[in-house]
């Protein structure tokens, strides 16, 4: 017996809204307590939660490689090189993500 897609993606909801500490309870349960009486679908469950940390854990390091990056003198320099055309006026993401979608491309967007 596996979950219906519905109840998949209900669980995988409530684990995105579960805080860290909580998850990692539930991922402990799962792991200790259950032991060899679990299910099919206990597996699953537990498979979703320990997806979401995976994620969470994932984010985390990117957050902190990007603030590693704009620590140093070499990241500022190009984030300002990047951020250049925006502050000048010559690029607006909004417009770009809206060309982007009607276009299948990424353009350099003059605002007029």
């Amino acid at each position: 017996m596996c979950l219906s897609n519905d109840a998949h993606a209900d669980y995988s909801r409530l684990a995105r809204a579960m805080d860290d500490e909580q998850l990692e309870e539930l991922d402990r349960y799962y792991r200790e307590d259950l032991g060899r009486s679990c299910t099919t679908v206990d597996l699953e469950l537990h498979g979703i939660v320990r997806c979401e940390l995976e994620d969470r854990r994932e984010q985390r390091i990117r957050r902190f490689e990007r603030s590693l990056w704009l620590s140093s003198r070499r990241g500022r320099l190009v984030e300002a090189i990047r951020h250049w055309p925006v502050r000048r006026g010559l690029w607006s993401s909004a417009r770009a993500r809206v060309a982007e979608t009607s276009m299948g491309t990424r353009p350099l967007v003059r605002r007029q």
